[in-house]
């Protein structure tokens, strides 16, 4: 019994791409899965596993949970999350399975009362936590005390980095013995085929592909794009993704005087991405913390050169992409420069990045998700 948020095309970030991969090579060894999931727009279909579609408008009536959660947020989310949380509690009382795969805080709040309610082994991905979502500066406590709660009550924490185990002990007094690390992947040949579409024709291209978010640190790709264009006006700053500093990065694009310089896409489809990423000549992955970032394999897949923070957990798995901490604007934008100037610095990261992520693929992450936590569990 897997519990997600997301499911492509139903998906926001990287969470989605993940349970989509790693559902679909689980059944490719045999795992025989239930994905529940809230209900949405999409047309969600898959023939490997059974999708289960939640739907919160349907719930009449209270639900004793052995804690009342989410009762006390008067904002639609916080009131979505809970609801779709009991329900797939009520649903999972009514299946057969051998255990439970969550997914973050966003159904931490189930797979901890299933558990209690049918004494079935819990496992959880930790994908990112509340402090690496808001750059540590104002974390909700309440989604922090969920996290907490999940990680003490989980048999088996499966942690997208070493970074991330790090957290989870430090933060949240983690029992390192229940921790195993297990990295994202990607299926390379989906993203290295795309066809190139210049935004800009004849102009560098260094994009930003990600939430528009404290965490993704797209306010300092701007302070090294307008250090970058002090050197070479010519280079052009494409911006894929929706988030709430949209506002805020806007604006800022006028005070730095480089709004004429600097492109907001908005939401990217799965279609697309690959398309964009080959069109750009740098990605920047500027993250204030990101226990992992799955967009810097798919950067490199589609031979993109790649620029990524000493705060993500990806360069603890990849070696040819350049390093920078994210508050070091002067050493990103040197970074980006260099790529887009000198052509055999360019092409050979094109071509290291691009051998390399081929090697990591999704196939062999069910294969340690089944050996390392589900056997683990298993009765």
């Amino acid at each position: 019994m897997m519990l997600g948020w997301e499911f492509p095309p139903f998906r926001s970030g990287g969470l989605g791409t993940h349970c989509f991969h790693l559902t679909k090579n689980l059944s490719a060894l045999g795992v025989k899965i239930v994905f529940l999931m809230p209900k949405n727009p999409f047309k969600i279909k898959s023939d490997y596993i059974e999708i289960v579609e939640v739907d919160p408008s349907l719930m009449i009536g209270p639900y004793s949970f052995t804690e009342r959660v989410g009762e006390n947020y008067g904002k639609s989310f916080f009131d979505d999350v809970w609801k779709y949380n009991t329900l797939c509690a009520r649903y999972a009382l009514k299946r057969k399975f051998d255990f439970i795969h969550c997914h973050d805080w966003l159904t931490s709040i189930a797979g901890v009362e299933i558990k209690k309610r049918t004494g079935k082994p819990l496992i959880v991905t930790m994908h990112s936590t509340e402090y690496d979502r808001t750059g540590s500066l104002s974390p909700n406590k309440w989604i922090v005390d969920r996290e907490a709660t999940v990680v003490k009550a989980a048999d088996v924490i499966i942690a997208v980095s070493e970074l991330m185990k790090r957290q989870l002990i430090e933060r949240y007094n983690a029992d390192p013995n229940k921790i195993i690390v297990i990295y994202n992947a990607i299926n390379s040949d989906d993203w290295s085929a795309a066809e190139v579409k210049k935004v800009f024709p004849g102009k560098k291209i260094v994009l930003f592909m990600g939430r528009l978010t404290i965490q993704k640190g797209p306010d300092f790709f701007l302070k090294a794009a307008k250090r970058v264009l002090e050197k070479n006006p010519d280079v052009r700053f494409v911006i894929g993704g929706k988030g709430d500093m949209l506002p805020q990065l806007i604006r800022e694009t006028v005070s730095l005087g480089i709004a004429d310089k600097v492109m907001f896409l908005g939401y990217v489809s799965d279609k697309e991405l690959p398309h964009l990423y080959a069109s750009a000549d740098v990605f920047v992955l500027p993250s204030v913390s990101e226990p992992f970032g799955i967009t810097v394999l798919e950067s490199m897949a589609a031979k993109t050169p790649t620029i990524i923070t000493k705060q993500s957990g990806a360069r603890e798995l990849v070696k040819n992409a350049f390093t920078v901490d994210f508050w070091d604007v002067n050493e990103m934008a040197n970074k980006i420069l260099a790529l887009i100037t000198y052509p055999t610095l360019h092409s050979t990261m094109r071509e290291l990045g691009h051998a390399e992520v081929k090697g990591y693929s999704w196939d062999k992450i069910a294969q340690e998700t089944l050996d390392k936590a589900y056997k683990r569990v298993a009765k």
